[in-house]
């Protein structure tokens, strides 16, 4: 599977996003702020749509997830969680 076309909205959103959130001392409903403020809602829909798919799908892929993000995942679980959390914080 190739993530960046299957899920290209999420890709695009935590691809540009996340990756220097540390250096930043940023945090995850910060960013997710941050992005709602510059993106259409249709944009949006798309990230919330994808992470749907995401954590509901096999082949979870989460190797391409830990390197586009920077961020260190434990495992799939830990992961989905950071979605799940992700979600949630674009829905608000």
């Amino acid at each position: 599977m190739i993530f960046r076309e299957k899920y290209k909205n999420l890709y695009n959103f935590i691809g540009a996003w996340f990756p220097d959130a540390d250096f930043e001392d940023l945090t995850d409903k910060e960013i997710v702020l941050s992005y709602k403020g510059v993106s259409s809602k249709e944009t949006i829909e798309g990230c919330l749509n994808d992470i749907s798919f995401l954590i509901k799908g096999s082949n979870f892929p989460l190797d391409e997830i830990r390197e586009i993000t920077n961020i260190y995942f434990e495992d799939k679980n830990d992961c989905i969680t950071w979605l799940i959390g992700i979600k949630n914080n674009l829905e608000n």
